[in-house]
């Protein structure tokens, strides 16, 4: 969870994780993680086996 974290982190430049969950979706296992960053709310999806960014959702 903490390598999770970490990538979505510096991938959208810094903030702090408001909320994470680990989830199931089309056989793959990720880590689904609410950021509050400067840009705003950010959604991000973690793959929880390889560390690939599935999805970055700026609001």
């Amino acid at each position: 969870m903490d390598d999770a974290k970490s990538i979505a982190l510096e991938e959208v430049g810094g903030g702090s994780v408001t909320d994470i969950e680990l989830d199931e979706d089309d056989g793959r296992v990720l880590y689904e993680m609410e950021i509050e960053s400067s840009q705003g709310e950010v959604d991000v999806d973690v793959d929880a086996r390889t560390g690939e960014i599935i999805v970055i959702s700026y609001d």
